[in-house]
């Protein structure tokens, strides 16, 4: 996640969707799911007080940015109240294929249509089932 001030001491966090330049070459940054905090206790000309809403997608001028961090996010360890947590299966199996080349490790080999089409065997042309006698 990101946390950013702008210009007008406004506070948002939102996970990073882009960074690009625009016409002028000047960065924008894009947050998405979006949370805007209001100018809090910071200095400003106008209050602005927090949204309850969840912005889908923001894109802010790098030049009105004042601030701009990284946040880490919280483990449950640091959660003292917590005794246990056990997190959902993953529908993936966490297997790699082996390094020799064998991809009996790899659940997904020869499974996609891409991976037979790869294949260097020759593929038949179709065959027209109303010659067939």
């Amino acid at each position: 996640r990101i946390r950013i001030i702008s210009k007008a001491n406004i506070r948002y966090e939102g996970n990073l969707f882009s960074l690009r330049t625009d016409d002028n070459n000047d960065p924008v940054l894009t947050l998405s799911k979006v949370m805007s905090f209001g100018t809090e206790d910071r200095q400003c000309d106008r209050f602005v007080g927090p949204r309850t809403e969840i912005y889908e997608q923001i894109a802010f001028r790098g030049r009105d940015l004042v601030d701009l961090q990284i946040i880490q996010p919280s483990s449950l360890n640091d959660d003292p109240s917590i005794v246990s947590a056990e997190l959902e299966p993953s529908p993936l199996p966490k297997t790699k294929p082996s390094e020799d080349g064998d991809s009996s490790a790899d659940p997904w080999a020869g499974s996609s249509v891409f991976s037979t089409a790869m294949k260097s065997e020759p593929v038949p042309p179709p065959v027209d089932k109303a010659s067939v006698p």
